[in-house]
């Protein structure tokens, strides 16, 4: 595949990509995989992954137990095409597994190790086809080869080619990498096959994520004026191919239609549809600085390349206009969605998919520099440095140092840069924000425990619980808002503590949603003064009116510290999908 690559060393910089994609495999994920089992089939990906297990093992359901409740309980929103990209990989997998009597249930090492290729794999194909992409935007051998080698290893590409490779966005950005290159050498050639192509690769796109559609507002880039955009689009609504792309583009359509009938009996299912968009309020700080997932603290290379605007606006006005508007309306776009985070990853996860948009502008930013050896130093060493920051947190990410989900500027700053096994699980707390609803609901049950005293935990497991007994209406969403305030008697003496949160069915006992996490966000650093807290978690679970619910501190090492307010707050957020 490499040796079509026409720029000088480009072959080499993507074997060099790929043998770091492989060495950083080893050491992130499969090291330690016979005490630490590898699985990359869960949360998103079990879905996107159902298909396959469906076809092939017929051993698996999966399901959205918390939506059955008055539901149509269809089994995944989630579209088909990364299931499609996988097969061949699977197939090799259930190959290996019958031949070194491993099971075929889609799970087993075998299955687990070819995702790991997989990802690798798309991530390779993404950068070869951007590189044939900046070759036919005029960006030299020199620059492309280095924004290559920045992109890969210095954005969140890393993490998802390499630590979750069974997510859905190293696969789109290798399919919107290759439709940039396929239009724009149609832009340039005027040729039919590039045309069929870009309507390929596009059927591609609406098959693993039907939003990433929105990179068709990107084309207009690349032509050279608004006139010369207009007088392409006049000359493509002429050519008998374009008609024949738009029948394609269809075709993946009502493949993606018929696989929701075969698998789920509906025609169309949007599991999205409990989540909404705020327009007059998107999170637009938040997307780009704030510290739970935001762009530009995860992955700052981002920023760097964004640079690049600048000497873009010089080049063309027009092109200027276009891309600044391209991402503005992207970013907008993403930051008005209610689960603008998605609930967890490294960074703003779906802006993953378009990171060739970046990359274009980091090319032109270090083009412009290109002649000028002081100033071209001067982007590249803070390039360098955004590089070692990114596979610092590509590190603590698969270590369990850098939360997922949850994390603020306290946890943020106390962790940064750090990579001692100390570091490890040592954040706490539970920062979730509240669920998507048009009026946000007020609570519907709250209590305060009255304290005359501080309670003392000293050589006690267990103590403070705050019960809701038969909570007195159904729903499948709560969401929680939990404060307390606790004093430690020495430093570290609540490091232990957990908050816990349980959800019992009244009639037999059974546990029916269980989730806890550690009191403290972060380690102590001083004592012994009084620390409040404010926690907010989600509850996804079907919740009847009869059902009980307790948060309680489990002091599971029966350390020293004191509790001197404890209070929360329930909210219903019931979510329910109409029946036809």
């Amino acid at each position: 595949m490499f040796a079509s690559v026409q720029n000088n060393y480009s072959r080499y910089v993507l074997s060099l990509a790929g043998l770091g994609g492989l060495i950083a495999s080893y050491f992130l994920v499969w090291k330690n995989h016979n005490t630490s089992a590898v699985n990359f089939i869960d949360g998103d990906p079990e879905y996107y992954y159902y298909y396959l297990q469906a076809t092939f093992s017929k051993t698996y359901l999966p399901d959205y137990e918390w939506l059955k409740p008055g539901t149509i309980n269809t089994i995944t929103h989630h579209p088909a095409g990364l299931s499609l990209l996988l097969l061949p990989f699977y197939l090799l997998a259930t190959l290996f597994a019958v031949l070194f009597n491993f099971s075929t249930n889609g799970l087993s090492l075998p299955y687990q190790i070819s995702i790991s290729l997989a990802g690798l794999c798309y991530a390779l194909l993404g950068l070869f086809y951007l590189t044939k992409f900046f070759k036919v935007q005029g960006i030299s051998n020199r620059i492309s080869n280095l924004v290559i080698l920045l992109l890969f290893f210095g954005t969140t590409l890393f993490q998802y080619s390499i630590v979750e490779p069974a997510m859905s966005h190293v696969y789109s950005f290798a399919a919107i990498s290759a439709f940039l290159y396929f239009y724009a050498s149609f832009v340039q050639a005027k040729t039919n096959q590039y045309i069929l192509l870009s309507a390929l690769m596009l059927g591609v796109i609406l098959l693993i994520r039907p939003n990433n559609i929105l990179i068709v507002l990107f084309v207009p880039f690349l032509y050279e004026s608004g006139a010369d955009f207009i007088a392409g689009v006049k000359g493509l609504l002429k050519r008998r191919a374009f008609y024949y792309s738009i029948g394609l583009l269809l075709l993946f359509v009502v493949f993606q239609l018929l696989i929701w009938m075969r698998f789920e009996n509906t025609l169309f299912s949007d599991r999205y549809a409990a989540y909404g968009f705020d327009w007059l309020h998107p999170h637009l700080f938040e997307v780009l600085f704030g510290f739970e997932a935001g762009l530009f603290v995860y992955t700052p290379l981002c920023f760097l390349f964004l640079l690049g605007v600048f000497p873009m606006f010089r080049e063309s006005r027009y092109r200027f206009i276009v891309i600044f508007g391209f991402l503005a309306l992207l970013i907008y776009f993403f930051s008005a969605y209610s689960a603008y985070t998605y609930f967890d990853g490294l960074g703003i996860r779906v802006l993953v998919d378009f990171y060739a948009v970046f990359a274009l502008l980091g090319a032109k930013l270090f083009m412009h520099f290109n002649e000028k050896p002081v100033l071209f130093t001067s982007v590249l060493i803070p390039a360098l440095i955004l590089v070692f920051v990114n596979l610092v947190y590509t590190y603590q990410s698969s270590a369990g140092i850098l939360l997922r989900s949850g994390m603020n500027y306290e946890k943020w700053s106390y962790i940064f840069l750090k990579t001692s096994d100390k570091y490890k699980s040592c954040l706490g707390g539970m920062n979730d924000y509240p669920p998507y609803a048009k009026t946000p609901p007020s609570a519907v049950l709250s209590k305060e425990l009255e304290l005359n005293q501080p309670f003392d935990y000293s050589g006690k497991e267990y103590g403070l619980v705050m019960h809701f007994d038969s909570l007195g209406f159904s729903s499948n969403r709560l969401f929680l808002k939990i404060r307390l305030s606790r004093k430690e008697t020495a430093l570290h003496s609540s490091q232990r503590a957990l908050v816990c949160v349980a959800l019992q069915d009244s009639q037999n006992k059974t546990l029916k949603s269980y989730f806890q996490f550690a009191l403290n966000e972060t380690p102590a650093v001083d004592c012994c003064e009084s620390k409040t807290y404010n926690f907010s978690a989600n509850m996804n679970a079907d919740v009847k009116a009869g059902d009980n619910l307790s948060i309680y501190i489990w002091n599971l090492q029966k350390q020293n510290f004191t509790v001197e307010t404890f209070s929360a707050e329930i909210f219903n957020y019931n979510y329910q999908i109409a029946t036809p």
